[in-house]
């Protein structure tokens, strides 16, 4: 991530510097005179006033015209005597304050303006003035106040149902936490934004949150979700010429394979960045990718290059003024001339970043001594305050004392005379009350009575719930015991994975039971000394009912195979279809048509390198070189149905290095956190091709993740079974 948070942080609502960027100089130029033209005919002071505001829009920020158009939007808008025209005119002039960095300024130019568009109830402008406030607060690094703004424009963003600033709103508040050192609440709030984005394919705001995902993964170690977020930002930069944006991911994948000790690409990536940075013209981007790439040419013993990278990045930072990234530069220079010999050129740049050092401490003492003057100059005028407050409060004391006494004398005798009359009534009241309260108590010893009846029958009543309860326990107790029983039976059914390792180079399996037992199984028999039977199979139902099934088919299996190893896929698929509906006829000999398996089914010829394949329901998926092979299934079960059709065989050559997935449909069907949307089928495909250059147990993980993130807390909707083996 960026470190340099004005550079960072988008302005809440200035969105349309994007479609700058994708106009050229001329177009843009021909809006501009064109909207001049406009105004030279106008009359109306307000309308003079919209359209200065549509030239400002055209542009950038730092352009003298750019200011010239906002003070004239404002002369205008002044003229007209449209109040919330000038409230929005004087929104553009203090984002001005904060882009020229008097943020002092542009505070209280937009806590002005929040108390103008209330009365207006603009929620656009409120959303863009809390916005804005906010930016003003983290450019100073005043992060608690900044999140309060942005955390106060969140609330007006999502009532104007607009995502692309909803994207923007969350997406900073996730910089905010990152900069205040929550890496946590920093990715949660990056993963919103994200799937915002995501919801409305935004090519711009997907580069930018995922890059941002990958920086908190860099952070964390977590190298391989790092790479998966920081490609997909990648990709939508390059999409969309986000030049930018493309630079900073560039820099962030040459920090992940650093981290990966793959020095080579490490540098290759930061040279790339430095490329665009120089495009860019970007002072803050050339010095840090200098310096990294310094660093980098360090650890390969490239000391001579590593030397002329780190006085580029000191050549800048100095003229820049960035004291940090000098004094980092000269610690560097110091180790190469240490490690190659140059001792008097080590302490010279040794002595040069110990000055920078004790200059940068300096300046931190300077602002903590200005930020005390501060505080002692604020706490002596209060207490002047206070000290004027006494006085005059004495002197209010004095005579409120007098009004007091006054009023006093004449409350004491009121009340007096009120005294009497008061014991009078309460005298002749007390009689009637004492026979009411005699009546009143002989009601409550009845109802206690009651009460007391009540709370035994109540005690006998708890007693058979309890003892109830204690009955139940017992049953689901026998109940779990009994469905574990049968875990352990279904377990002893399943192969071994490591028959799966002393034929293929890497496998992965992926079986997540929705209820303990599972209607999946995965099937593995040697058939002959070069052929490998390979199943993957979904029986109908899942629980104790779907395990059952699966134990049926896997002994149907184990029989079909007792009889002829030598059967293709497809006749396989068809005997054991013969003995399904023979198994599940009902006593009048009629077959249902509700209970079966689909299911995918390899034979593996290492020798000859070939698959034969035949699917009932389930498909076979195939990468090679990077494209994904999908052989269709027939599109019928193992089971009765109502047009059966023979099952077809298919013959694949396969190569060195093709990954093959059998699965089930349980993960592509699973429903998300919010029960609106499935994975589905395109979803996975994605997922298979993104990881496809990871091992497999790397992909497993992606595969995990995604899913815990798709379901949240929700229940697991099906069986899950992804197997995948490479040639």
């Amino acid at each position: 991530m960026n470190n340099q948070l004005k550079y960072y942080l988008v302005f809440i609502f200035s969105i349309l510097f994007i479609n700058l960027q994708s106009q050229t100089p001329d177009s843009q130029q021909i809006v501009i005179d064109s909207l001049k033209q406009e105004i030279a005919k106008l009359s109306n002071d307000s309308a003079i006033a919209e359209k200065y505001l549509e030239l400002n829009d055209m542009y950038l920020q730092g352009d003298t015209e750019k200011n010239i158009a906002v003070d004239k939007a404002y002369f205008y808008a002044q003229k007209s005597g449209d109040k919330h025209l000038i409230a929005i005119t004087m929104f553009h002039k203090a984002a001005m304050y904060n882009f020229y960095a008097q943020y002092d300024s542009a505070i209280v130019f937009f806590d002005s303006l929040i108390s103008i568009f209330e009365k207006f109830d603009d929620t656009l402008f409120l959303a863009a003035s809390w916005g804005e406030k906010g930016n003003s607060y983290c450019y100073q690094s005043i992060y608690d106040k900044c999140l309060d703004c942005f955390l106060k424009s969140l609330e007006y963003t999502k009532l104007l149902g607009n995502d692309i600033y909803l994207g923007v709103t969350t997406n900073n508040i996730g910089n905010v936490y990152y900069f205040m050192g929550n890496k946590d609440e920093a990715q949660k709030y990056f993963q919103k934004a994200y799937q915002i984005y995501k919801s409305i394919d935004f090519p711009y705001g997907l580069a930018l949150s995922a890059n941002n995902i990958g920086s908190v993964f860099l952070v964390k170690n977590q190298l391989d979700s790092a790479y998966f977020y920081l490609k997909i930002s990648e990709e939508n930069a390059v999409e969309i010429d986000y030049f930018e944006q493309l630079a900073e991911v560039w820099a962030n994948l040459s920090q992940l394979f650093s981290q990966k000790n793959q020095l080579s690409k490490a540098i290759d990536y930061a040279k790339k960045s430095i490329a665009i940075y120089k495009e860019l013209n970007s002072d803050y981007g050339l010095t840090k990718s200098y310096w990294s790439m310094g660093k980098l040419l360090f650890e390969q013993k490239k000391f001579n290059l590593a030397n002329k990278y780190l006085d580029s990045a000191l050549a800048i930072a100095n003229n820049s003024g960035n004291l940090e990234f000098a004094k980092n530069s000269y610690l560097w220079k110091f180790k190469i001339d240490s490690a190659t010999g140059k001792y008097k050129n080590a302490i010279d740049n040794y002595l040069k970043y110990n000055e920078l050092k004790d200059s940068l401490k300096s300046i931190d003492v300077e602002k903590q001594i200005a930020d005390l003057q501060s505080t002692f100059d604020l706490k002596q005028k209060e207490q002047e305050n206070e000290l004027l407050r006494a006085k005059q409060a004495e002197q209010q004391a004095v005579i409120q004392r007098q009004h007091t006494i006054t009023l006093f004398s004449l409350i004491a005798l009121f009340l007096f005379l009120l005294l009497i009359i008061v014991l009078i009534f309460f005298y002749k009241n007390q009689r009637k009350h004492n026979l009411e309260l005699q009546d009143k108590n002989a009601q409550i010893l009845q109802q206690q009575e009651k009460i007391i009846t009540q709370n035994e029958i109540l005690t006998s009543k708890n007693e058979e719930i309890e003892e109830q309860r204690t009955i139940l326990q017992k049953i689901n107790k026998n109940l779990t015991d009994s469905i574990n029983y049968a875990k352990r039976i279904q377990d002893a059914n399943l192969p071994d994975i490591e028959n799966f390792k002393n034929i293929f180079s890497d496998i992965m399996l992926i079986f997540l039971p929705r209820d303990i037992v599972s209607g999946d199984f995965y099937y593995y028999k040697k058939l002959s000394e070069n052929k490998h039977l390979i199943i993957v199979a979904d029986c109908t139902g899942h629980g104790v009912p779907g395990a059952l099934m699966s134990i049926m088919n896997i002994t149907l299996l184990n029989e079909i195979l007792r009889e002829n190893k030598s059967y293709t896929a497809a006749e396989i698929l068809e005997k054991a279809r013969y003995l399904v509906k023979s198994t599940l006829k009902d006593k009048n000999g009629a077959t249902s048509m509700l209970e079966g398996m689909d299911a995918a089914v390899i034979i593996y010829d290492k020798k000859n390198m070939k698959i034969n394949f035949a699917g009932a329901n389930r498909p076979l998926f195939y990468i090679r070189d990077k494209q994904l092979n999908i052989i269709k299934p027939n599109r019928q079960p193992v089971a009765a149905f109502i047009k059966e059709r023979d099952f077809t065989d298919h013959f694949i050559d396969i190569q060195q290095n093709d990954i093959i997935y059998l699965f089930s449909d349980g993960y592509i069907d699973q429903i998300s956190k919010d029960r609106r949307k499935k994975i589905l089928l395109k979803n996975f495909k994605e997922i298979l091709l993104r990881s496809n250059d990871l091992s497999l147990s790397e992909q497993k993980n992606i595969l995990l993740n995604m899913l815990a993130e798709h379901k949240g807390n929700i229940k697991q909707t099906d069986d899950i079974t992804i197997l995948a083996l490479k040639i």
